[in-house]
């Protein structure tokens, strides 16, 4: 019997955005203190311009996964609606509150605020190997 496919809508993480910004400002308060004004307000400016590109490229949108036994499989949803081809996911990293995955060539990091707690404990439950 196939197993249902789990379906993630995955937005982008405001935790991470929080998280970064708070490093970039420790770096810009560090720079104020050891170099002047001026070093601090250009870490200010490229560490914002760079992180804001970067949180405007994660990943974000429709994707299936579809359990099976030699490995799951990953389709994002196109915005035409149609699915993409099959590709192979591969976990990296599981932790409870952060899960990496492969998909494809592309690195999907599952913050706790990007995806549904629900779809979070199915995709933690669908790498999770007991024992380990």
């Amino acid at each position: 019997m196939p197993k249902t496919p789990i379906i993630l809508p995955i937005v982008r993480s405001k935790l991470w955005w929080a998280l970064q910004s708070g490093l970039l400002l420790g770096l810009a308060l560090i720079c104020l203190i050891v170099m002047g004004w001026l070093a601090g307000a250009l870490v200010v400016l490229v560490g914002g311009i760079y992180l804001w590109r970067s949180f405007k490229q994660l990943p974000s949108g429709m994707l299936y996964l579809l359990p099976q036994a030699e490995g799951p499989l990953g389709r994002w949803l196109l915005p035409q609606g149609d699915l993409d081809d099959a590709l192979v996911v591969h976990c990296d990293y599981l932790m409870p509150w952060l899960i990496g995955l492969q998909v494809g060539q592309q690195r999907v990091w599952l913050w706790p605020d990007s995806v549904p707690p629900e779809e979070h404990r199915a995709v933690r439950r669908l790498f999770h190997s007991p024992g380990r």
